[in-house]
């Protein structure tokens, strides 16, 4: 038996066909935006049975200013670094789809994690803006993306 996709801005469900796996949903239609690139998306956390437990993010990233700078978008879960990076490298307001699903190989699901979306500037520090997703349900005490490894 299958069942329909159901979202909704803040949060939906997936039922897996036929099994008792729902992914989450947590955020659908969000929009992460810094100075010279945008990145539009959903974040969903997926059952311990498919990807073990992975948190997906899918969405567009654009690159807003014709400046030169490549822009890109990336993830990271619970103790690892940052990863799944989706870049332009042209620098001329393109835009490019990105998603990735990341898992900690440890745990048997992903029980929160970060996206981000970054213009590169070279030889100065990245321009960065984040934000952080949690599985709905997590008994976790909230954490910082400085409290986790770089």
């Amino acid at each position: 038996m299958k069942r329909s996709l159901t979202v909704g801005l803040i949060a939906g469900s997936v039922a897996i066909a036929g099994g008792t796996a729902w992914a989450e949903t947590v955020n659908a239609g969000y929009v992460l935006i810094t100075d010279g690139a945008e990145f539009t998306g959903s974040t969903t956390f997926m059952p311990r049975e498919f990807s073990q437990g992975c948190m997906q993010f899918d969405g567009d990233l654009v690159d807003t200013a014709d400046d030169g700078r490549s822009v890109y978008v990336h993830g990271k879960v619970m103790g690892y670094g940052w990863a799944g990076r989706t870049e332009i490298y042209d620098g001329q307001g393109s835009t490019s789809p990105a998603s990735a699903c990341l898992y900690d190989p440890a745990a048997t699901q992903v029980q929160y994690g970060w996206v981000a979306v970054c213009v590169n500037r070279n030889n100065l520090p990245d321009r960065c803006t984040e934000q952080r997703f949690e599985r709905p349900g997590n008994s976790l005490p909230p954490v910082s993306v400085d409290d986790i490894l770089p």
